[in-house]
């Protein structure tokens, strides 16, 4: 099978597999041979290999998984170059010590590389693959201090560092000057906020740290709404909250107001805290409290920081709420 697919989409590709598998359509030579395997093409070098059980084919297209689909791009595609930058972005977010030179050189580089028409292609493509970058780089940090409550699979905790949301901005403001930049001295249209076309579903909108955050732990961990996602973090702020503190009894039948207690962790700069939260979902053990709002929960004091309102009023833009809580009203519609 002669593939030619460079600088063309992953969905152009599936299409050409499927409209190829419906145009050569193999012939079983034994429909009850279990072991039976016939040629999809009859070039053996480009042989694609399709097995049958019960006179069945177990893999109607050249292809059983996004992995094979990889194996059978050729090098230089667009799904190549989206590897090679999920990659590195990875590497770049996740480094505490980033080198702004580095990531815009990169940027420029990308943007060139395949020609001007793909300019906005290639700008999406740097554009989404930052927002979810900075935010899975956020929580692999929420993961290590999941782990020191002894989550073992749980997915009732998030986390949230400022850093990753002005770093982000910072890589943001950086491609958007390049490529607008690049449009305008070789005269081509870009949308420099990013094409509807090529957003990925993990990416929240307006292609944010805070948007992006907020449609995971509403959607996914459905434990805490961030209420105004335009509001901006104060510098080097820090919250992990986990709705079990007691991972280790989530189990078992938790009818202690103990045994029910959250976790709420925060910092900014040197200052720390961290809190119990008093969940109850049991009427016979008191009131029920389900729901909390952070500015509830924690207040800094001018004994803590120097400018306790900014942290005060950031951490009132969080509302944490148990799963259930959340689930029976609707929490995660809210994004």
């Amino acid at each position: 099978m002669a593939l030619s697919f460079v600088g063309h989409s992953i969905e152009s590709f599936m299409k050409y597999v499927t409209d190829y598998d419906k145009k050569n359509p193999p012939t079983v030579k034994n429909k009850d041979d279990d072991s039976s395997q016939v040629n999809a093409n009859s070039n053996k070098k480009d042989t694609v290999e399709i097995s049958y059980k019960d006179g069945f084919p177990t893999n109607p297209l050249p292809i059983e998984n996004y992995n094979d689909l990889i194996k059978l791009m050729p090098k230089g595609s667009f799904v190549d170059l989206r590897q090679e930058v999920e990659t590195n972005l990875s590497e770049y977010f996740s480094n505490p010590q980033r080198d702004v030179g580095e990531i815009k050189k990169y940027y420029k580089e990308v943007l060139e590389g395949q020609g001007m028409s793909c300019l906005q292609r290639n700008y999406d493509l740097l554009l989404n693959s930052s927002v979810t970058n900075a935010y899975a780089a956020n929580s692999k940090q929420g993961d290590k201090i999941a782990k020191e409550y002894g989550h073992i699979g749980d997915t009732d905790y998030v986390y949230y560092d400022s850093d990753y949301h002005y770093a982000l901005e910072e890589a943001k403001d950086i491609l958007k000057e390049l490529a607008s930049e690049m449009a305008k001295e070789h005269d081509v249209d870009i949308n420099l906020n990013g094409t509807e076309k090529h957003r990925n579903l993990r990416v929240g909108k307006n292609y944010s740290f805070n948007e992006t955050w907020a449609m995971h732990s509403s959607q996914e961990i459905n434990g805490s709404t961030l209420i105004d996602k335009d509001k901006e973090p104060p510098k080097d702020f820090k919250m992990f909250y986990k709705e079990s503190k007691h991972t280790e009894n989530r189990k078992k039948e938790t009818t202690s107001l103990e045994l029910q207690k959250g976790i709420l962790r925060v910092s900014m700069g040197e200052w720390s805290k961290e809190i119990d939260i008093p969940f109850n979902g049991f009427s016979s053990l008191g009131s029920i409290k389900e729901f909390f709002n952070g500015g509830d929960l924690i207040f800094a004091t001018k004994n803590d920081l120097s400018n306790p309102d900014e942290f005060n009023s950031f951490m009132k833009n969080f509302d944490f709420y148990t799963r259930g809580y959340g689930y029976f009203n609707g929490l995660w519609k809210n994004y």
